[in-house]
């Protein structure tokens, strides 16, 4: 069902705020459905749901009826309810947002405003649905959309951003940026990180001159150097489903036809690349998902 504006919410056990019309469904689809095997009423809650008023670039503002569209089959298809914000997508907010590098690293004077309307509206977002389990993302790979949806729900238990998170040591990155962690050891993020990001699908779609391959380096050499001093402790709790629920998931984020192809390489290789993170994780043929806490000390 798609709630039609924040008046009209009612109460739910559980809110996953998402960056983007895709994010939910991508990330923790399993999550959302054993919380509704379980009985709990799940709404998914995307802040940047609309475009503006005029295209952005390559952004089309023509084709957010057909991405809201997918959301909805795909937030039915789990069993949660959706709620489309309204906020506009970064590249309809600024000139910075139109290249994949700019998405990562340029920082506009809007986004303080644009964190604040986030915050108002994940805020009214509890208040009206009395929600006990509130998730958002991590903010990992460093989409400034998913850096703000993580800044504007406080306290909530973070997911990692697939398929972001699906690059190795993508979420040690971002722990150490949030100080959460250490920094990468050089070795690290010059023949693990670097080469695996920029080799899959979303970076072969969206970085292909050697220019934009070279900008994201030095921005994610940059992010690692410039990483604060740990302060903030970070609880990972995995979560083991059992395989039968894989071809759920599949059926889930084939909903959003229209971007798993080139944010993901097909749904064949979307799900070959979960089916090794599990193995990664230590739970080779389940399907795993994973939930980060972070407190401070």
């Amino acid at each position: 069902m798609k709630v039609p504006d924040l008046a009209a919410l009612g109460r739910y056990e559980c809110v996953y705020f998402s960056p983007h019309l895709d994010d939910v469904a991508l990330s923790c689809a399993a999550q959302v459905l054993a919380h509704r095997q379980a009985g709990r009423r799940v709404l998914v809650a995307t802040f940047f749901s609309h475009p503006g008023d005029a295209d952005a670039g390559p952004f089309r503002c023509a084709d957010y009826p057909t991405r809201q569209a997918e959301d909805l089959a795909a937030n039915e298809a789990m069993g949660a309810d959706t709620l489309h914000l309204g906020l506009p997508d970064a590249p309809f907010r600024s000139a910075q947002y139109r290249t994949f590098e700019g998405i990562l690293f340029a920082r506009d004077p809007s986004d303080q405003a644009m964190l604040a309307q986030a915050r108002a509206a994940a805020a009214e977002v509890l208040q009206r649905t009395g929600a006990a389990h509130v998730f958002a993302p991590l903010g990992v790979g460093e989409h400034v959309d998913h850096r703000i949806a993580h800044a504007a729900v406080p306290g909530a238990a973070c997911y990692e951003d697939r398929p972001y998170a699906l690059v190795a040591r993508a979420v040690e990155l971002r722990l150490a940026v949030l100080g959460a962690g250490p920094a990468l050891r050089d070795a690290a993020l010059e023949t693990e990180f670097l080469p695996a990001l920029l080799e899959a699908p979303m970076a072969q779609a969206l970085a292909a001159t050697p220019q934009a391959r070279h900008q994201i380096e030095q921005g994610y050499r940059r992010l690692n150097r410039e990483a604060p001093a740990p302060c903030f402790r970070a609880a990972a709790e995995t979560l083991a489903f059992d395989a039968s629920l894989s071809s759920r998931v599949q059926q889930v984020f084939e909903h959003h036809a229209s971007q798993v192809q080139a944010i993901t390489g097909g749904p064949g290789h979307y799900v070959a690349l979960l089916s090794d993170a599990a193995a990664r994780m230590g739970h080779p043929g389940a399907h795993v998902e994973r939930l980060w806490r972070l407190a401070p000390g």
